[in-house]
């Protein structure tokens, strides 16, 4: 029976984080408008592509999956790879971690947030 819905499985160097509840994957390009003083709006200059993916993760009780602070304060480079479950096709990216946050409250899970910001790539 085929399946319906899909699944998204990350991996952040070759770990498996099984405790995400979401992922967003999407495709940035920065553009900055130029002006001229003659001509006023001339267009834009439009910046290189970049692969960004944010995540949602369930912390258990032991603790993070993944040194997510660690390796952002350290600036130290990534590799993130995707898989699509109901198909098997994923990506590889190579970049850094741009953001992390860890939110708690009274009656809710325990989250870890990050983002991810790397090199264009496609499902393949």
């Amino acid at each position: 029976m085929p399946a319906i819905y899909g699944q998204l499985f990350l991996f952040l160097d070759g770990q498996l984080l099984a405790e995400n509840t979401s992922v967003t994957v999407r495709y940035e390009r920065r553009a900055e408008d130029v002006f001229s003083f003659e001509n006023g709006y001339e267009g834009q200059d439009v910046g290189p592509a970049t692969l960004v993916v944010e995540a949602t993760n369930v912390v258990p009780r032991k603790g993070a999956e993944y040194p997510f602070e660690d390796v952002m304060l350290a600036n130290q480079k990534v590799e993130l790879y995707l898989q699509e479950g109901s198909n098997g096709k994923g990506l590889t990216s190579s970049g850094e971690l741009v953001d992390v946050q860890r939110n708690g409250a009274v009656g809710q899970n325990y989250t870890l947030n990050f983002t991810f910001r790397g090199e264009p790539a496609t499902f393949q």
